[in-house]
């Protein structure tokens, strides 16, 4: 077993609480791909070690690298130590610039501190640019690396760049350290442009700022040299509007981009409204993103020209000038509110979308009857999903029912989704035939994954049979469909006994979904993770909610029973005895499993897979 195994497979792995996002709506595959917490044993690490110290410098740096990708909290430590062994200076610069994608808030100075003067220039650099991100770095020991020279020596421009942009980027370390502009302007006609300007970035840090500050910034915006004009325009604390105005008239889109993101102050409020007009979209989104950052933003004149950026022709821009209007109208008061309700009216259609889209995210009870009485006029298929939807979350249930029914079969999926949606949200008393429907939607897989969705949000006793039916249809439907109905499954309430005995072969189908092979193919194959996630939880819920039918918990125990045998050992099996293809069991349902024998248990769950314990594995 390589180290890097040996890291891997001694990981212990936190997962999310299944259950929790089970009961709010289906497991989906972005769910697995939150990240995990990693612990790793004091003596695995030091079999790490061990096996380094037997690799070619070229593989000994590849797999530093690849355990410093893996973001498990203790590399650092065994980065850390192995800099201090490595002989190779290549590596030693290699290892300092991996330390980066630690966590740099426990890293001790002095274990960095001594390899800001070493003899190899990429070690040296990588030193100085580490030490500067130390949230405790003595910003001191950077100074003499702002100089030409040092010791009589010349210092490399690469050096002295790398301290520079240490200080120019943390405010905080210059009011420690630069107690005077001296320093400063005493490289105000340094050799190196670059050098100048991060110079100058550096001064706009320090307060109360001096005339000769000032006149370098007022020079600087006027410069020939565009690095000067956007350190320049860089100030976070500009005190002249004109020479703002200079820089956002500025030939350069990154100039003018970098005035939008640095201004704070509300007096500027003004200049960054212009910038929205500007023909180039990184500076106008730059604007908006600046605009967020207001603390007198809801004023009549600002929202009018945000509400116009929700029609521009960029579409990151329209969104973030959506989020933007969301969060002045949450947390400012002023007009904001009622001119959106004003601009659901707007003759331009994308400017009703985020309106509407607003108002929902806001929720925002008083648009709805607004919302239901423009969508009569509405013809746009992308804003009579926004106010279908914005109908589901602010209206009250069991209302809308002819509404929802007269779009049931719009020529448009996103609108029938939507209906879909907002009937199981709803609990309209036409729902259950509509979703009857929705759900063998002929057309699209979109609508139909909706109204399985809907099911579990409504969920009647009588949709098992459109349930079971979707589940055994492998061949005609998607795993997204599958998923949904899987998770509708757990939901459904049984109104009679008939219902009762639907529900009981809807788990004997569960039981199949996940334990053979369903999907069709030269060579069947199992479930996604995601449906099989779905259905283990709804599996537990049928349990819980109905004690009374040992049956299910029959057929639950022997699907834990699966998927609860530990992945190494699951691993380790494969191929041997029986021709057929084991369960995709992993370290991700075995979380899930001992979770739900927890929950079963009535006990707290935890977020630790399940132990090996022997060497069986067993499957159906």
């Amino acid at each position: 077993m390589t180290p890097l195994s040996s890291i891997y497979y001694s990981l212990v792995i936190f997962f999310p609480l299944w259950m929790q996002i089970w009961q709010s709506e289906p497991i989906s595959d972005a769910d697995f791909e939150q990240g995990g917490y990693y612990q790793v044993k004091p003596e695995v690490l030091d079999k790490v070690k061990e096996g380094l110290q037997h690799c070619a410098p070229d593989l000994r740096c590849r797999l530093l690298l690849e355990l410093s990708e893996a973001q498990i909290p203790a590399t650092q430590n065994l980065l850390l130590d192995w800099l201090q062994q490595e002989s190779v200076p290549e590596i030693q610069a290699s290892i300092l610039s991996y330390l980066n994608r630690t966590d740099l808030n426990n890293l001790a100075l002095e274990r960095i501190s001594a390899y800001l003067s070493s003899n190899h220039l990429q070690t040296q650099e990588n030193a100085i640019i580490l030490y500067g991100k130390l949230p405790n770095a003595d910003f001191n020991a950077l100074l003499p690396y702002l100089s030409e020279s040092l010791d009589g020596k010349q210092l490399p421009l690469k050096i002295r760049r790398a301290a520079w942009r240490c200080f120019a980027e943390n405010s905080e370390a210059v009011g420690k350290t630069l107690e005077s502009d001296a320093i400063l302007l005493s490289h105000k006609d340094d050799p190196s442009l670059e050098i100048q300007a991060l110079a100058l970035q550096t001064a706009t840090f320090v307060q109360p700022r001096s005339s000769e500050i000032a006149t370098w910034l007022d020079l600087a915006s006027q410069s020939d040299n565009p690095l000067l004009r956007l350190a320049a325009a860089k100030d976070p604390q500009p005190e002249s509007t004109a020479r703002l105005q200079r820089l956002l008239q500025d030939r350069e889109v990154n100039v003018r981009a970098a005035v939008c993101e640095s201004i704070i102050q509300d007096q500027y409020q003004g200049l960054l409204l212009q910038s929205l007009k500007d023909p180039n979209s990184a500076v106008r989104l730059a604007a908006v993103l600046a605009l967020r950052k207001q603390n007198a933003l809801n004023n009549e004149k600002a929202i009018l020209l945000l509400l116009d950026a929700c029609s521009d022709a960029c579409a990151q821009i329209r969104d973030e000038s959506e989020t933007t209007l969301f969060l002045c109208a949450q947390n400012q008061s002023g007009p904001a509110k009622d001119l959106l309700k004003q601009a659901l009216a707007h003759s331009d259609a994308l400017l009703r979308l985020h309106a509407t889209r607003i108002l929902q995210r806001l929720n925002e009870t008083s648009a709805m009857p607004i919302i239901a009485a423009n969508l009569a006029q509405e013809e746009n298929s992308e804003n009579l999903e926004a106010g279908i939807r914005a109908l589901a979350q602010l209206s009250e249930p069991g209302s809308h029912a002819d509404l929802l029914q007269s779009y049931a079969g719009h020529p448009s999926p996103l609108v029938r989704a939507a209906v879909a949606t907002a009937l199981g949200t709803l609990r309209t008393d036409n729902a259950e035939s509509i979703l009857e429907k929705l759900c063998l939607d002929p057309n699209s897989p979109e609508v139909r994954a909706a109204a399985f969705h809907a099911m579990g949000l409504f969920p009647k006793g009588s949709f098992a049979p459109s349930i079971l039916q979707c589940l055994k249809n492998t061949g005609k439907t998607t795993s997204t469909e599958r998923r949904n109905a899987a998770w509708a499954s757990g939901k459904l309430i049984p109104e009679n006994s008939k219902q009762e005995k639907q529900l009981l072969e809807l788990a004997q189908r569960l039981l199949l979904q996940c334990t053979v092979p369903v999907i069709p193919g030269m060579e069947p194959m199992f479930e996604g993770i995601d449906v099989i996630a779905n259905v283990i939880h709804s599996l537990m819920q049928m349990q819980k909610r109905f004690p009374e039918m040992q049956e299910i918990a029959d057929i639950t125990e022997k699907v834990l029973a699966i998927y609860g045998v530990p992945w190494e050992q699951a691993a380790a099996n494969i191929g041997m005895g029986s021709n057929a293809m084991p369960p995709p069991v992993n370290a991700t349902t075995n979380s899930m499993v001992n979770q739900a024998r927890q929950w079963l248990r009535g006990e707290q769950p935890s977020t630790e897979p399940i132990p090996p314990q022997s060497l069986s594995f067993i499957y159906q």
